[in-house]
């Protein structure tokens, strides 16, 4: 896969996972968000500037159709389009991997799948590809698989900071915190601003009990966006188990309001828990 078709690809990328983002103090019910993965800024801005491209063959035109489509949600017309490519170029690693994104977002899994094992084939390198099947797999419950295909990403492209968030998910999911936390850290090592890996990472750090650090990374979410409900529930639980209980109650109470606002009932039902479990 050329440096301009991993671009495209990983612009397209919209796979979305579970992401672990807060445990009440003495509850056991997960709070769970869903948020979009796979973004070019992570792995973009690790290749270096693409000379001008050639003008495009009819393959690359009709990929660029299908990016289009998959962008704006349109994804039967996507994987139309990515059709049209590949019958014109059986060999275009680009267009099964976005095709399988498609299927993905279809939750069609199995095909997803198939598209990525053959642009594996046709690109054993590819980082995209084993990030692909690796997010589809976990979707499908193949732990396994899905880790491993996610610490391939990693090898092939270790400054890459996506992989490091999904493979912590799967390792949080596993119990494996030590090993999730080192996961989420190395993301922010990479990328200190990364929004997902910071909910993760001190949601963590609230279920082990590390509750400044898990203040810390809060505070840092909620200067980052002071919208980001989920950072005023983690902050809220994290100042509970500190004894900071007066302002705890105030996050948590900011939390459920912007919840409602935003039409999150679930994510309001769930900070009401937190309420009655800590101060009642």
């Amino acid at each position: 896969m050329n440096q301009a078709h991993f671009l495209r690809f990983c612009f397209a990328n919209r796979l979305i996972l579970k992401v672990f983002v807060g445990l009440a103090i003495g509850a056991s019910s997960l709070l769970l968000v869903e948020i979009p993965l796979g973004r070019a800024q992570s792995a973009a801005d690790l290749l270096p500037d693409v000379p001008q491209e050639q003008p495009l063959s009819e393959a690359e035109k009709s990929l660029e159709e299908g990016l289009i489509a998959l962008a704006q949600g349109q994804y039967e017309q996507a994987i139309a389009a990515f059709d049209q490519a590949i019958q014109r170029d059986p060999n275009f690693v680009e267009a099964y991997n976005n095709r399988g994104i498609a299927y993905g977002e279809l939750e069609q899994y199995e095909q997803a799948i198939a598209d990525f094992n053959r642009a594996l084939v046709l690109d054993p390198n590819s980082a995209a590809s084993y990030f692909g099947r690796g997010t589809v797999s976990h979707k499908l419950g193949q732990a396994q698989q899905a880790y491993d295909d996610l610490t391939q990403a990693i090898t092939l492209m270790p400054e890459w900071v996506d992989p490091y968030i999904n493979r912590g998910l799967i390792l949080t999911n596993a119990g494996l915190r030590e090993e999730a936390l080192q996961d989420f850290s190395q993301a922010l090592r990479l990328d200190p601003q990364n929004v997902i890996a910071l909910i993760n990472r001190s949601s963590l750090y609230v279920r082990t009990g590390e509750y400044e650090k898990a203040l810390q990374d809060a505070n840092v979410l909620i200067d980052l966006n002071e919208g980001l409900a989920v950072a005023y529930n983690n902050r809220g639980i994290a100042l509970a188990g500190l004894g900071q209980n007066q302002e705890a109650r105030q996050d948590l109470e900011k939390a459920i309001a912007i919840f409602d606002a935003q039409g999150d009932m679930e994510g309001k039902r769930r900070a009401e828990t937190f309420v009655r479990v800590l101060f009642q």
